[in-house]
């Protein structure tokens, strides 16, 4: 399988698996908010790029055939089964979506994982190797850390919030389609009009809701183990704009 370029080689390429991302028509003003909602967040499956150790950020790189054979009649639990659905626009989240048996998400760019500028495609180690103290006075900055030409963990948590708070004042209509079975299973649901999400997205968006849930500065130790194969609900206040961690790592169901 052949992998995007990384930055500074095959640029134009990459510019373009960039600018290919879909982009979700804007959504109108919506109403004041409701109540608290879960936001049920799901990491993609691997990429050849996670197996390598490259840093993926904004590149569109697909799911690995190990990716896919690892979501292999995988579902969410039913208790979930009215929740809308929301997607990063990049493949790989598309396609895990896709392969839970989730109905086609409403996309959004706000869901998208870190933008780590010139650092895509590069490995953690080669850029530790090339300049040690850079890097690693960069990443004590924890949430104002920030790749050269990129964006910040603290800019994606602004991102996460204004998309919750949206998501929690309501949505346009046809966005609650849920996750459906095949023959034999539970029957596919209708659209429903849950005011809950799931929500298919990347390591980086959830570490930076984990930040959000327990005032985490994202240097050192995680203050909750997380099982990046499993599903995490997390509990949104539109309120107090505040996130709270309330079930860590819900397994997965297998169907048959």
């Amino acid at each position: 399988m052949s992998m995007p370029p990384a930055r500074g080689t095959g640029v134009n390429a990459v510019r373009a698996s960039r600018a290919a991302v879909p982009r979700s028509p804007e959504p109108p003003e919506p109403p004041e908010p409701s109540g608290p909602i879960d936001v049920v967040a799901i990491r993609h499956a691997p990429t050849a790029w996670n197996a390598a150790g490259r840093i993926q950020g904004h590149v569109d790189v697909p799911l690995s055939e190990d990716g896919r054979r690892a979501l292999a009649r995988r579902r969410l639990p039913e208790r979930f089964g009215a929740y809308r659905v929301h997607s990063s626009p990049l493949a790989r989240a598309v396609e895990t979506a896709a392969l839970l048996g989730l109905d086609a998400p409403v996309l959004d760019r706000r869901l998208m994982e870190m933008d780590w500028g010139e650092w895509e495609g590069g490995t953690r180690a080669a850029l530790a190797a090339a300049d040690p103290g850079g890097v690693a006075r960069n990443e004590a900055r924890g949430p104002d850390f920030r790749p050269p030409g990129g964006e910040s963990p603290r800019e994606v948590q602004v991102r996460l919030l204004d998309w919750a708070r949206s998501v929690a004042a309501g949505s346009p209509p046809g966005a609650a389609r849920n996750h459906r079975r095949p023959a034999g299973g539970v029957a596919r649901s209708a659209v429903r009009s849950s005011p809950h999400v799931v929500t298919i997205t990347h390591k980086g968006v959830i570490k930076a809701l984990l930040g959000l849930a327990h005032g985490w500065d994202l240097i050192g130790k995680s203050p909750v183990r997380l099982d990046w194969t499993r599903a995490h609900r997390f509990r949104f206040d539109p309120t107090s704009g505040a996130f709270t961690l309330d079930e860590p790592n819900i397994r997965l169901e297998r169907d048959g």
